[in-house]
């Protein structure tokens, strides 16, 4: 990763023969922008930081395209500090990814569960995918109009 001093007129481009580059400013750790050959002239400005666990992470600030470098400055300097003082930018991600949809719940937790446990729960599987999967299934959302019968 090539080190230079990010201004608003540095001239993204990728060298030949390669995919992909990351530009990493001189003045402010861990900011960089990655330019993509098949993107010549623009790219997206990340901060990359280390977590909790001590594991590197990237956090996506914007593209050149839609922000002013001074914005993504300030930004990624706020973020910073927020990172300092313990904050976890990708930690809502991660927990929201963590939780299991219905569907998955169902299939890899209570069946395999109440089947040797449960005379009835061939009904139960019935009902599920009957009347349940379609509203609470794999969507994570419930819809608006919910009718059993």
């Amino acid at each position: 990763m090539p080190i230079i001093k990010l201004t608003q007129q540095t001239e993204l481009h990728c060298p030949e023969g390669k995919t992909r580059i990351e530009w990493c400013d001189s003045e402010l750790k861990g900011l960089y922008v990655e330019v993509r050959a098949t993107s010549q002239g623009q790219g997206t400005y990340y901060l990359s930081y280390k977590d909790s666990l001590g594991k590197t992470c990237h956090q996506k600030l914007g593209r050149t395209t839609e922000h002013k470098l001074t914005e993504i400055k300030k930004k990624a300097k706020i973020l910073k500090a927020e990172i300092a003082l313990g904050a976890d930018p990708r930690g809502e991600e991660k927990a929201k990814k963590s939780v299991p949809t219905y569907a998955k719940f169902f299939t890899e937790h209570y069946l395999p569960h109440v089947m040797p446990r449960k005379r009835s729960w061939k009904k139960d599987e019935e009902m599920f995918r009957l009347r349940l999967n379609a509203n609470f299934g794999d969507n994570g959302s419930v819809q608006k109009s919910v009718s059993f019968y």
